[in-house]
């Protein structure tokens, strides 16, 4: 049997949670609660408890989608985006150290360049910018893995607290190095799958109105 390439990975990865029969039955949720109005905010959380539990039983080799759990899934979810804004402090501290504006007093640059030029911008924050962008981005690429890692190890143990053990998650990340660059390379194939669709819809009324949807849907 031929080893499976990125390409074939990435495109089962779009299409295997409708290969069961019942995954109607066991996804409703997720699938309907972005459409709701005001309620449909809940749905961040929702998807991202529902991947929790996906995982969990890709790991535990169970053939089978979750079975629905409302309440579990946003209980993980609320967890999991807890850490996630953890991580994103980091950055955000990192620059206040330096004494620099992160992407926090994004409102407050922009008006300062409406209100006073763009000289004035580049000569006031311009440089804090620059600093801040490689901030971000160099903590982008150390945490985006991490993270997925510790959530992983979250999955495998029950403990949120893998979420935050730091130097066990790199060091699982560069012992499987390989998988994680085939994860990321099957992301950005499709993040960029995910900009075509929506430029699709974009290119009438009714198909963005529903881009915010999409997205965030297919993103979680």
């Amino acid at each position: 049997m031929p080893q499976d390439t990125v390409f074939t990975k990435f495109q089962h990865s779009l299409t295997y949670v409708f290969q069961y029969p019942n995954w109607l039955a066991r996804a409703w949720p997720i699938l309907l609660a972005p459409f709701i109005p005001i309620i449909g905010i809940l749905s961040l959380f929702l998807l991202k408890g529902w991947r929790f539990e996906m995982v969990r039983s890709i790991a535990e080799e169970r053939n089978e989608l979750p079975p629905v759990d409302i309440v579990l899934w946003l209980k993980r979810g609320a967890i999991l985006w807890a850490a996630l804004f953890a991580y994103f402090l980091v950055p955000w501290i990192v620059c206040r150290l330096l004494g620099v504006s992160g992407i926090f007093d994004m409102i407050s640059d922009i008006h300062l360049l409406f209100t006073e030029g763009v000289e004035a911008f580049i000569q006031d924050v311009g440089s804090d910018l620059l600093t801040a962008f490689i901030v971000y981005s160099v903590w982008a690429l150390i945490s985006a893995p991490t993270f997925q890692c510790g959530m992983v190890r979250y999955v495998l143990s029950g403990d949120w607290r893998k979420l935050f053990g730091f130097v066990p998650n790199v060091y699982f990340v560069l012992t499987n190095i390989g998988m994680f660059i085939s994860f990321f390379v099957m992301w950005v194939l499709f993040v960029v799958s995910v900009f075509l669709l929506d430029f699709l819809l974009a290119a009438t009324f009714v198909g963005a109105i529903l881009i915010p949807l999409v997205t965030i849907t297919l993103f979680y």
